[in-house]
């Protein structure tokens, strides 16, 4: 099996590298123009409600996937497609 590493998530290289470089251009900018101390820069509240709000989204996107699955499998063996022996 031959495995392709998808480089360009956003259809636009360019776009694809503008939000690689987000956490970065972040952190300069703490560093640089905040002049926050590095410890601080990595792990300030601002960065912490980004990545809580990336792992609401993750979450939230899981739950209803699951749910949606169980009625699309549930609406498919009421039509009689999906067999449970």
């Amino acid at each position: 099996m031959h495995w392709k590493m998808d480089i360009d998530p956003l259809g636009n290289i360019f776009l694809s590298a503008l939000g690689a470089a987000i956490p970065a251009f972040y952190l300069f900018w703490a560093l640089a123009i905040k002049r926050m101390k590095g410890h601080w820069a990595a792990i300030n509240p601002e960065g912490l409600m980004y990545l809580a709000i990336g792992i609401g989204v993750i979450f939230l996107v899981t739950v209803m996937a699951r749910v949606l699955g169980k009625n699309l499998v549930a609406a498919k063996a009421e039509e009689g497609k999906i067999h449970f022996h």
